[in-house]
């Protein structure tokens, strides 16, 4: 591909701009604006460049100074009205296999350069860059509702959590045999991974650089599991006590969060390798962490103090109070706001929402039936879903109004999460209870 002068970059994203405005832009030719713009304006004659050894693989050769997370900043920062793109194409482009490469030979991600069309010119890309594409990728889809179907899984296990990253499925479960950790590369079948700590996971999360954290319970100070090839082995770490981890959040730059259900909280400074103790508002039987600009969230499900707050990335917390205390059993952040989801029946709001980052509170989302149960929650593009017994799944994007969703299943839903296949949005979840042959469910 031969390198585009800024003014011929300009006028194709002008282009882009006019069809937008007139709603009938392409997608192809946003991707493709999006590739020029990477490898030609940024990244002319090199390739992307690696990134840390995680899910993507071992390292490839040296490439770029910039990445691509560094590329989509430097396009958002540019000031002068002409050169800015349409926000389509950082937002809501679908990156597929036309784009990228996975090499199963090793594991790796692979942009594809039009240039050099040989394995040799194939540029390797970090798999945190991949995941911020496929973020934004999902981005103003509101028209898409997944349809699930009953995948030909057979494990009969309670899956806890499920997380979607870079086309590969993640989940962990608090029953079953000794390994309890899964990875799905196709979006239907859960194969195991590399742990055999037999412990009861409930929470785990992955960093940007593809970093895994597990935690659970039932192992003592070691309820913590670290993995650094994708989930291909795991290392066991010492907790500074004999804590029943519930979640665990990633923030950046190495440090992480941890909340246990025995009323403590940790934190990591060191991309999971050491845990310090945080300091807390009074013990509190806690359900949940998140994190999001600046802000982390716990909540518990009893106590006084069931929701708190930190301003020092989890270091220390202080609580707030909404005006009503919920059996609180989760947290996210959706659109900038604070989502409390409340487990048990009440014909209270199934979730409790604070825009102001906690000073105030709202009730939203009243059931229609108070003895429905929420399980969990997942935000899949502009939608925050909602999931629990009788096969129960709801969405909003608006926090107003809900529509229910067709799961397909009586199973009481407890995890879900999705990613990108194919340059589209894919998304399983996974039941606590059932037959083994009905617990896993996905959209394609």
């Amino acid at each position: 591909m031969t390198a585009l002068s800024d003014n011929q970059l300009i006028a194709k994203a002008n282009s882009i701009g006019n069809k937008t405005e007139e709603n009938t832009i392409d997608p192809n030719m946003v991707a493709q604006m999006f590739r020029e713009l990477i490898l030609s304006k940024y990244n002319k004659d090199q390739p992307l460049p690696v990134g840390p050894q995680g899910p993507q693989g071992v390292q490839g050769p040296a490439g770029s100074p910039d990445t691509g997370a560094m590329i989509v900043d430097k396009l958002k920062a540019i000031d002068n009205e002409e050169e800015k793109l349409p926000s389509s194409a950082l937002q809501g482009t679908p990156m597929n296999d036309l784009h990228f490469f996975h090499n199963k030979e090793i594991g790796a991600w692979e942009i594809i350069r039009e240039d050099v069309p040989s394995k040799e010119g194939m540029g390797f890309m970090a798999g945190a860059d991949l995941w911020k594409y496929e973020a934004s990728a999902i981005q103003g889809r509101k028209a898409k509702v997944f349809t699930f179907s009953e995948t030909a899984d057979t494990k009969e296990v309670s899956f806890r959590k499920i997380i979607g990253r870079n086309g590969y499925f993640y989940a962990v479960s608090s029953s079953g045999g000794s390994n309890r950790f899964y990875i799905s590369s196709e979006g239907k079948v859960f194969l195991e991974g590399g742990d055999t700590g037999y412990l009861e996971y409930y929470g785990f999360d992955i960093s940007d650089w593809g970093t895994i954290i597990l935690v659970g319970r039932s192992g003592g100070p070691d309820n913590i599991r670290r993995s650094e090839d994708g989930g291909r082995t795991f290392t066991t770490i010492t907790a500074p006590g004999t804590y029943e981890f519930i979640d665990v959040t990633f923030i950046a730059n190495g440090r992480w969060v941890a909340c246990a259900r025995t009323g403590e909280a940790v934190y990591s400074i060191d991309d999971g390798v050491t845990w310090l103790a945080a300091t807390v508002d009074g013990a509190n039987a806690f359900r949940g962490v998140a994190y999001n600009e600046g802000t982390v969230v716990l909540v518990s499900s009893d106590g006084t103090n069931r929701v708190q707050l930190s301003n020092d990335l989890g270091e220390t917390f202080t609580s707030t109070s909404p005006s009503t205390n919920r059996y609180f059993s989760g947290v996210a952040f959706f659109k900038g706001k604070i989502i409390l989801r409340r487990g048990g029946t009440s014909s209270g709001g199934y979730v409790t929402v604070s825009t102001d980052k906690g000073l105030t509170w709202e009730e939203k989302l009243p059931p229609e039936d108070s003895n429905q149960e929420t399980s969990g929650m997942a935000v899949i593009g502009d939608y925050l879903y909602l999931y629990g017994a009788n096969g129960f799944i709801i969405r909003s994007s608006d926090l107003e109004s809900y529509e229910v969703i067709p799961s397909g299943t009586t199973n009481k839903i407890s995890a879900m999460g999705w990613t990108m296949i194919n340059g589209f949005p894919v998304a399983m979840f996974g039941c606590d209870t059932g037959d083994n042959e009905d617990r896993v469910f996905s959209t394609l």
